[in-house]
């Protein structure tokens, strides 16, 4: 009698080992999870707070690096062109090495109550229609050449 028990109980138990060892498969959890954060990358957008922002300033390049300070409507304009960078994955992901030249444009973003060392700088590549902060590559919105026009009518 005790062995016909047995037989009755021994397949349960082995069940019950099986969905155990499955469920705590931590192989195949880090796998979804590395999926789930790279697709939740790509619409990542720039996140700064532009409303700390006490001064900002343009460097053109081309322009034997004329500086020109940004006023505070034109300052708004600019926050809201930078918060529609979009994160660029491919490039951040890749990790190819890019020949860097010069950017066109830098934005250097200084914020109320913290040091010189706390400023943003964002450089923006024409060509490339890219920028990069903090190490970080982001596609520039579009259009593109609306960005450029806002960028140069800050020149005069």
């Amino acid at each position: 009698m005790k062995i016909k028990n047995a037989f009755k109980v021994l397949p349960v138990c082995g069940l019950a080992l099986v969905i155990g060892f499955s469920a705590c498969n931590s192989s195949k959890k880090n796998v979804q999870g590395e999926e789930n954060t790279a697709a939740i990358a790509d619409t990542m957008k720039l996140n700064l707070d532009f409303a700390s922002v006490d001064t900002m300033t343009i460097i053109y390049i081309d322009n034997d690096e004329l500086k020109v300070p940004i006023g505070d409507t034109d300052k708004v304009r600019v926050g809201e062109m930078l918060s529609r960078l979009v994160n660029d994955t491919a490039w951040n992901n890749s990790g190819i090495m890019v020949k860097m030249v010069a950017p066109d444009y830098m934005i250097t973003m200084h914020y109320k109550g913290k040091t010189q060392d706390d400023n943003s700088w964002v450089s923006i590549w024409k060509e490339l229609g890219k920028a990069k902060l903090d190490n970080k590559w982001y596609l520039l919105p579009d259009p593109k050449d609306e960005v450029f026009i806002l960028l140069d009518s800050l020149k005069e």
